[in-house]
């Protein structure tokens, strides 16, 4: 069980208990199953990538599921939550903690944007297409891993360009951008939120400025990630 490891706190136990039904190992993909090397350096450790089916009663807190999931599991995985049957994909890299081998350090989470499995949308279509092992690179599962989480990138790019893309070579960068536009977002909410709340015109006209100033930098960051397409 999840919650019976020590990283487990007592927050995230409630979380999963909450809105998890369940919990399935769907794949372990490794040298022998697949013929695909292994990738071991100092840093990071691909022997096995696992496929992890996760079926949830709620997803209001998917957010902060996804990232518990994937620090508690060692391995690489890709993780499927289902809800209603509507998906949404998951991956994040790792690296190993240099203080305690037996752990891993996650560096980025890849999360792709809702996917309802009975859309025949275009777009949607072409990302499960695209995101299929037999479209992936089978160099190493390294990079068979990588190959995955850049699809899962390019449904965050179709987020805010709202189109999707096969993956360019410098995916690195626009996780990059994704991550500042993410943020500068974050901060509009908490703004808009605020605005409704003050009743002074001056204060009210100060907080709408820092909003304006906000759409304009992600509008900047767009025109940025634009470049890479």
């Amino acid at each position: 069980m999840f919650y019976q490891q020590d990283d487990f706190t007592r927050t995230a136990e409630q979380l999963f208990t909450a809105d998890v039904d369940g919990i399935m190992l769907i794949a372990a993909i490794n040298k022998s199953n697949s013929n695909i090397d292994s990738y071991i350096t100092e840093d990071i450790h691909y022997e096995e990538i696992y496929v992890i089916y996760v079926e949830l009663r709620d997803n209001k807190h998917i957010e902060k599921i996804v990232p518990i999931m994937h620090s508690i599991i060692p391995n690489p995985a890709i993780i499927v939550y289902n809800y209603n049957n509507t998906i949404n994909i998951t991956t994040a890299s790792k690296r190993k903690n240099k203080v305690d081998s037996s752990k891993q350090i996650i560096e980025d989470v890849y999360s792709s944007t809702p996917i309802n499995m009975e859309s025949a949308d275009e777009e949607i279509q072409k990302f499960i297409t695209d995101i299929h092992i037999r479209q992936q690179s089978f160099a190493n599962l390294w990079r068979l891993y990588q190959s995955i989480c850049d699809r899962i990138l390019m449904r965050e790019v179709k987020s805010i360009l709202w189109s999707y893309y096969t993956p360019p070579v410098d995916t690195v960068s626009i996780h990059e951008l994704i991550h500042i536009y993410n943020d500068l977002q974050k901060q509009k909410d908490t703004l808009q939120k605020e605005y409704k709340q003050v009743v002074n015109m001056g204060d009210q006209a100060e907080i709408y400025m820092q909003i304006k100033n906000l759409g304009e930098q992600q509008k900047q960051i767009v025109e940025s990630i634009k470049q890479y397409f």
